[in-house]
Formats: C-alpha cells, sequence, structure tokens
C-alpha cells in the first residue's frame, strides 16, 4: 500500500508539489483569519440590570420597573433570552445574546 502511494507521488512529481502548494496556501489563508485571543471567552454575551426603588413591594417593582424594561429591551438585536426576577425595592433583568455579538454593541444604550 505504502509502497504503490510513494510510486504514485514520484511519477507525477508536479500534481504533488502543485497540490502541496495549495495545501500550504488554504493553511496560511486560515491562519491569518483564526480569532486568536489570549483568554477566549466561550459565553455568549450577558448584559445584567439592577434597578432598585426603595419602598416598593415586589409587586410594584414589576409592574413599574421589570415589566418596562424587558418591553424597552425586547427589540434589541440579537438577543436570545430574557430572565428576570423581582423583589422587595430589587428588580433584576438578565439578557443573554447570540454568541458572536460584540460586546460594545450589546451594551450600547439605545435610545429611542
Amino acid at each position: 500500500m505504502l509502497r504503490s502511494l510513494i510510486a504514485f507521488c514520484l511519477s507525477r512529481r508536479p500534481l504533488v508539489l502543485v497540490s502541496y502548494a495549495a495545501f500550504l496556501a488554504l493553511g496560511y489563508a486560515a491562519f491569518t483569519v483564526l480569532n486568536i485571543e489570549a483568554y477566549p471567552d466561550p459565553a455568549p454575551p450577558i448584559i445584567e440590570i439592577i434597578a432598585q426603588n426603595h419602598g416598593q413591594s415586589p409587586e410594584e417593582m414589576e409592574r413599574y420597573v421589570t415589566i418596562p424594561l424587558e418591553i424597552a429591551v425586547a427589540s434589541t438585536p440579537g438577543l436570545k433570552y430574557i430572565r428576570s426576577n423581582t423583589v422587595y425595592a430589587l428588580s433584576f433583568v438578565r439578557l443573554q445574546f447570540e454568541y458572536g455579538r460584540d460586546y460594545h454593541f450589546v451594551r450600547r444604550p439605545s435610545i429611542g
């Protein structure tokens, strides 16, 4: 098997050299676009919004703070999940975006 492979490669040297050069070129092209980071982050972008309003019950926080926040951020491009939790005087909203989204884009406040 190995003997026949060597004989094939030696009989068709130009084909083998062109294939080798194409392999090297494709490898170099793939290496140049490879995303190499010192500390890669395998998690998708997650934004946490915490709002406080002293003296309000959980029902009031839900009605006046949490639900309007969820409605305001629901149309953000790339948003995958919205999770919220409301307790006494505290509203916690967690937004998870799709993989590959830019952190600066998802943290940018959208007005209007």
